[in-house]
């Protein structure tokens, strides 16, 4: 019996690994285009909001400078959330890689 169990958690070793490891590649890549659309956002000074309630707002560094500043203070939160959790993803696949 305890033959088996080994032989299956060996069988099963990787996975967890390749997961995690796939999970934070895609968040990586995800991060990479928001810090890309983001920088392009600050470069041009006009910053587009989308909205799943309403229409998308747009903020410009002109018009709305207040409004503009926030919404790319919390653009720049939800990028650094999503490159955390890319670092966790790869942080996870290291656990499973013993």
């Amino acid at each position: 019996m305890t033959r088996k169990s080994a032989q299956q958690r060996a069988a099963t070793k990787g996975s967890g690994s390749r997961s995690f490891t796939v999970i934070g590649w895609v968040m990586v890549l995800c991060t990479v285009a928001m810090a890309y659309d983001w920088v392009s956002d600050l470069v041009r000074g006009v910053h587009l909001v989308y909205s799943r309630v309403g229409p998308s707002k747009v903020y410009t560094l002109a018009g709305e400078p207040g409004a503009y500043w926030l919404s790319m203070a919390v653009s720049a939160v939800a990028l650094f959330a999503i490159a955390g959790c890319a670092a966790v993803a790869f942080w996870a696949a290291s656990l499973f890689k013993e």
